[in-house]
């Protein structure tokens, strides 16, 4: 071992306050059905709900901070172990290069930094674990991955020296041009529309822009708050500033608790349902292959005829996505128990994830958007509105950046670019196709309809990839479903060389 790990281990274990060693004991000697690291994981959310109440009575300011760094530091022991160091030494890194760097800069070291970090984590999982699946200090990391490449990027659009009412002001300079150039695309002048899509980003970054890095305290406290530090959502530091705002409303009333209670209530109905789903419809042992003996990837897969296995990829594929879903929800009612997510009353500006949109969606762009919504948001900010070019480049390079970040397995890219493919050919269907279905509402809805369930279909077999890992067990788990998967992304590529689109009507003097 050389001095560098023996320096980590020695921080990393040096510093351990809390007895993860007896804490796994007792979970162990409990002889629950659920692995340790996942009954930790429950401890800590059940935990983050009361702990984010008791935040509200935490005096704003550094008391504040103090707090919710300690707390986040004790359920990072307590889960991971020496693994609570990844979190710390990464964000130090970062903030150093934020405060040092050039600004003009920085942001992209940070991203190269965070990104190159997570994926080193990737690869050590996979060293360590190959095929292997556990709730470990990747999680984690991956949320502050989000927050701090945020960050950067937001430090590197402020203006040094820029008070908050100068922000405001330069702000509402930007929506007023927006209106008056959007009045002007709206009579016609289609040469503005380029300079509208240019100021919407301009006023995007502009409402997010750091003009001043936070202190080490509120950045500490930030990036290990406990109500988010486990299942998300990763959300902005202006989202945690509002909310450690001495003149915001600290009660418990307005819906808060009522919001909790539903979002809980929902993920733990997720949850079980997952649970149902993925031992009666499992994917298979994804180390055995088609060796398998139960699940998608086994020898008495193939007996079912062709509706029986295309009923059992969906419940899996279902159940996988009930297993996120619920987890989030989770997630989200202990960062409204903090405090997040204010609106009104709504208690909706923390949502992951809109399953009625997910669920019903007609198209893949809608559907996305309902899917791990901070990730989304953080995607579609910091990838596809900065990348040059057009949509096809876009999408991606932020279907890449996606996959970079969920890890390395071949699975995952594969799922990613057939999603980027689909939504491809889903906009050749929607210039190509659709104009054709406008005629009357009747045909416009079965449109929609075929819409929703064919993309239910996609997600389905898309996701199978992700799910098993391997290119073998991907390419296995198409074939046993004939491929049909890739059938509608194929058709959605190939229609603007089949049907033309239709003609605009002449208009009428």
């Amino acid at each position: 071992m050389c001095i560098r790990d023996r320096l980590w281990n020695t921080v990393a274990t040096g510093a351990l306050v809390v007895p993860v060693q007896q804490i796994d004991d007792i979970i162990l000697s409990l002889d629950l059905p659920l692995t340790v690291d996942v009954v930790k994981f429950i401890i800590t959310i059940l935990l983050a709900i009361p702990l984010g109440f008791a935040n509200r009575m935490v005096p704003c300011g550094n008391p504040r901070h103090v707090y919710n760094f300690v707390v986040g530091m004790v359920f990072a022991q307590g889960c991971y172990g020496p693994g609570w160091l990844h979190l710390t030494f990464s964000s130090t890194v970062t903030y150093l290069i934020m405060l040092a760097a050039p600004r003009s800069v920085s942001h992209k070291m940070v991203f190269l930094w965070i990104m190159g970090y997570i994926g080193g984590v990737h690869v050590y999982r996979m060293y360590t674990d190959w095929l292997g699946w556990q709730l470990d200090f990747s999680g984690p990391q991956m949320m502050a991955t989000v927050k701090l490449t945020s960050l950067a990027f937001n430090f590197h659009d402020g203006k040094p020296g820029r008070t908050e009412p100068e922000r405001r002001n330069d702000l509402d300079k930007i929506v007023a041009q927006m209106k008056e150039i959007d009045a002007e695309v709206k009579s016609g002048d289609l040469t503005r529309k380029s300079t509208l899509t240019k100021l919407r980003g301009e006023k995007l970054r502009t409402s997010l822009a750091m003009d001043a890095l936070p202190g080490p305290l509120e950045f500490y406290g930030w990036v290990h708050n406990f109500s988010t530090y486990q299942a998300g959502p990763a959300l902005e530091i202006q989202e945690y500033e509002r909310v450690n705002n001495p003149n915001q409303k600290q009660g418990y009333l307005d819906g808060c608790a009522m919001a909790v209670a539903k979002h809980f209530g929902i993920g733990l109905f997720m949850l079980v349902l997952a649970q149902y789903l993925l031992m009666n419809f499992p994917f298979g042992d994804l180390k055995a292959g088609i060796k398998s003996e139960r699940g998608l990837l086994s020898a008495s897969f193939l007996e079912l005829g062709p509706l029986e296995r295309l009923g059992f990829a969906f419940m899996a594929s279902f159940g996988l996505q009930c297993n996120y879903l619920g987890a989030w929800k989770w997630g989200e009612a202990a960062a409204v128990a903090f405090g997040y997510g204010s609106a009104g009353g709504a208690w909706n500006g923390a949502q992951n994830s809109d399953l009625r949109l997910w669920f019903l969606s007609e198209n893949m762009s809608s559907a996305s958007k309902a899917w791990n919504q901070k990730t989304q948001v953080w995607l579609q900010t910091y990838t596809y509105f900065r990348v040059p070019g057009g949509r096809f480049a876009q999408l991606m390079s932020t279907y890449a950046v996606s996959a970079f970040w969920h890890g390395f397995y071949p699975g995952f890219y594969l799922a990613f670019f057939t999603l980027g493919l689909y939504s491809v050919g889903q906009d050749n269907m929607i210039k190509h196709v659709r104009p054709y279905f406008l005629h009357s509402t009747a045909a416009k809805k079965v449109y929609d309809v075929l819409g929703v369930v064919v993309l239910q279909w996609v997600k389905t077999t898309a996701i199978l990839p992700f799910a098993v890992y391997t290119l073998e067990n991907s390419y296995e788990a198409h074939k046993r479903l004939y491929f049909l998967g890739l059938v509608a992304p194929v058709i959605g590529l190939l229609v603007p060389f089949i049907v033309p689109p239709p003609k605009p009507k002449a208009k009428q003097s």
